[in-house]
């Protein structure tokens, strides 16, 4: 084989692997469900959705409010709690104008502090959200 057909032949390689690599919120979202999914977390998750669920309903109603013409559509919010129970590095996708405008306000929200659930400094969670 040619240098040539060997550097073509990796160039579409590295498209192809590319191409099906996940994104980072895709990542992020998986790390999510995984920490989600984990006996040792399920009492984080427990208080913090008795704690965020009114929240979320009150947050998605104000942001369809403020739009003439809101996005109907679902989305999915991803972020991190620190161990004060702040969220950070909030994300939305698809992006649209509730789901950005949810995602700002989401990063106001107050949830239950990490210790004693787990010793990690940061946790991954997500929500999907259905508008409709």
């Amino acid at each position: 084989m040619t240098s040539a057909r060997l550097i073509v032949g990796l160039a579409l390689a590295l498209q192809v692997t590319h191409a099906l690599a996940a994104t980072p919120f895709e990542e992020r979202v998986k790390r999510a469900r995984t920490a989600e999914e984990s006996p040792a977390l399920k009492p984080y998750f427990s208080a913090m959705g008795k704690a965020i669920e009114p929240n979320l309903r009150s947050g998605v109603a104000t942001c369809l409010a403020k739009f003439k013409d809101p996005d109907m559509n679902g989305f999915i919010l991803v972020a991190d709690v620190n161990k004060n129970g702040e969220p950070t590095n909030v994300d939305s996708q698809p992006h649209s104008n509730v789901s950005d405008c949810f995602a700002r306000s989401f990063e106001f929200a107050r949830l239950p502090k990490l210790a004693p659930y787990t010793k990690d400094p940061l946790l991954p969670i997500f929500f999907q959200i259905n508008v409709k």
